[in-house]
């Protein structure tokens, strides 16, 4: 059991977590400053410096957590299904989930994406860990797909992982980006493009034996 220091401890950092976490997404990596996320946090700079050493450790604390988060969604929905589709699809929905629910977290990660800054070793090691288990679950629900015929028998497992991952951040980076414009230029709700594109990429990967009702 956790003394009430540790409890303490764990609490002011991710308090410091949640400021830094704002401050990179308003201000970008490069801009952000120790100053501004100790001020956001309520603490004092060499309390965030007792916790962090530096900004790039704090940046990928930040990546960390999100990719924790991110994996442990996924891995409870692939737990909790049977077949590689209901899997996928499950995964799939969880994705939007975590887009909707954790916007900061799925911004985050998308900085690291596109951010090019380089994690420091030891989390780097951690963040990647995550990522390879994240698409662990994800080729794995193809291999079972293949297996009980209800995924295409004709993509590599890991191919099939990489386009609907890469597909699915696609979109979701689009709507982050672009969400507003879609409503006054295109006259298209947000909400219904991510639906319409998810299925969309959901019916790339079926087998004809589930397009056609369950007959072969």
């Amino acid at each position: 059991m956790k003394s009430r220091r540790e409890k303490e401890k764990e609490l002011r950092r991710e308090l410091i977590l949640d400021a830094a976490e704002k401050v990179f997404i308003n201000r970008g990596y490069d801009l952000a400053t120790m100053d501004e996320i100790a001020a956001s946090a309520e603490f004092t700079k060499k309390s965030v410096y007792s916790y962090f050493p530096t900004k790039d450790e704090l940046f990928a604390a930040v990546i960390l957590r999100a990719s924790e988060i991110l994996f442990r969604i996924f891995n409870e929905v692939f737990v909790n299904n049977k077949t590689g589709l209901d899997k996928i699809s499950a995964i799939g929905d969880a994705y939007v989930h975590f887009y909707r629910e954790y916007n900061a977290s799925f911004k985050i990660l998308s900085m690291r994406r596109f951010g090019g800054v380089e994690q420091p070793g030891e989390y780097r090691v951690k963040i990647e860990k995550y990522w390879s288990e994240v698409f662990s679950l994800m080729s794995d629900s193809f291999v079972e797909g293949r297996k009980d015929g209800t995924l295409r028998k004709d993509i590599d497992p890991v191919t099939a992982a990489l386009y609907v991952m890469s597909s699915s951040n696609g979109v979701l980076d689009f709507v982050a980006s672009c969400g507003d414009s879609l409503e006054k230029h295109y006259k298209v709700n947000a909400d219904e493009f991510i639906k319409t594109s998810m299925n969309m990429i959901g019916d790339a990967i079926i087998s004809e034996k589930v397009k056609n009702g369950g007959k072969k």
